[in-house]
Order: C-alpha cells, then structure tokens, then sequence
C-alpha cells in the first residue's frame, strides 16, 4: 500500500477553513474554540503548527516553538 503523507503548516486562514486537529468533530465545544484562540495567538510568537496528512486525511500533528515549554505541556516530545 502506498501512502501520500505530506506536512501542512497551518496558519491563521488554515484554521478558519480545515480547522485544527484536535477536536474537530466538534468545532463549536469550548475546548476547541479555546485550542484555536491558543493558536492563533501562538503563531504570533514563533509557533509552528504541522499537521500530518496522508490522502488528505489528518494522521497528527506537530507542534514545533523556538522558545523551551515545560515538558508536562506536552502529550509526547520529541528533542
């Protein structure tokens, strides 16, 4: 079987139409409005969010900052 994975760098205008990863089945939940805001509010201090794609549909994400987080922010960190 043959997969198609690309990355996609979301941005502002990304959220608005595809959405972000987590949540999605339930867009209006406070939960994903807020994972949203956080977002937006991320990309403008450095924030690179990816989500990993194959045949178009959404296999997972990443998160990548140029400042150091605390680890317990984090579901699963790669250094």
């Amino acid at each position: 079987m043959l997969c198609n994975v690309e990355l996609v760098e979301c941005n502002h205008e990304f959220l608005e139409g595809t959405g972000s990863f987590c949540l999605r089945s339930k867009k209006k939940s406070s939960g994903y409005l807020n994972k949203n805001k956080w977002l937006n509010n991320s990309f403008e201090e450095g924030l690179k969010y990816v989500q990993v794609m194959d045949n178009k549909n959404k296999l997972g994400l990443l998160n990548i900052q140029k400042q150091k987080i605390p680890q317990e922010w984090f579901m699963r960190m790669v250094i």
